[in-house]
């Protein structure tokens, strides 16, 4: 990924911080407050609109089939930017550019929405947004009627993917050592390794898996 620029309107984060941080107050009385970063995707024009707009034209309903968890604004957690790559503007500009909002988000108190849902608000006061996963989620959803003052846009992430046609394809090479499972490993391991590096080895496979 070739990262082209990192844009940030200034007059727009100044006009919304003030919603933005009433949100975060009122969260942080009546809930955990729990504000994080995430990313948000979209097309180019829909970028464009919501810098415009905030989110005043957003469209929230369920038709779009990435939408499995409700109609609300769907937003990544920041440590898997990765993932928003196969969405985001999927019709890239002129320039084969894409573009993605990093934004910081009040999700309060959240609740785990079931794939297929159709749910558009929270099901109760206790609740302020959505996530797919309670224990780690990969996608956050604020609901339209707070999606303005609980989503707070700072940057736009222009970035270039190459082209698959001219990135070499990677050769399939076969394991030559035998099969090892991972108990077998960390124990393999642990005779060569500090007790500090096999806590990193075995967060890192917990993380990862």
């Amino acid at each position: 990924m070739n990262l082209k620029a990192v844009y940030e309107d200034e007059d727009y984060v100044h006009l919304v911080m003030e919603l933005f941080s009433l949100a975060t107050a009122k969260k942080n009385r009546s809930s955990s407050g729990n504000v994080q970063f995430a990313w948000f995707v979209s097309i180019k024009h829909g970028v464009e609109r919501i810098i415009s707009h905030r989110f005043s034209h957003f469209d929230c309903s369920s038709g779009d089939p990435h939408k499995k968890y409700g109609s609300g604004v769907y937003l990544l957690p920041k440590k898997c930017p990765f993932r928003s790559v196969p969405w985001a503007n999927l019709k890239d500009d002129q320039n084969g550019v894409k573009h993605v909002l990093f934004c910081q988000v009040v999700l309060g108190n959240t609740q785990e929405i079931r794939c297929g849902s159709r749910q558009f608000c929270p099901t109760s006061v206790e609740f302020d947004s959505g996530v797919d996963n309670l224990l780690s989620p990969k996608k956050y959803i604020v609901w339209s009627t707070s999606m303005n003052i609980q989503i707070l846009p700072q940057y736009v992430v222009s970035f270039k993917v190459p082209d698959s046609s001219v990135v070499p394809a990677l050769v399939a090479v076969r394991p030559t050592s035998p099969w090892m499972s991972f108990t077998s490993l960390i124990h393999e391991l642990s005779k060569h390794l500090t007790p500090l590096q096999m806590a990193l080895i075995k967060k890192q496979h917990i993380d990862f898996k």
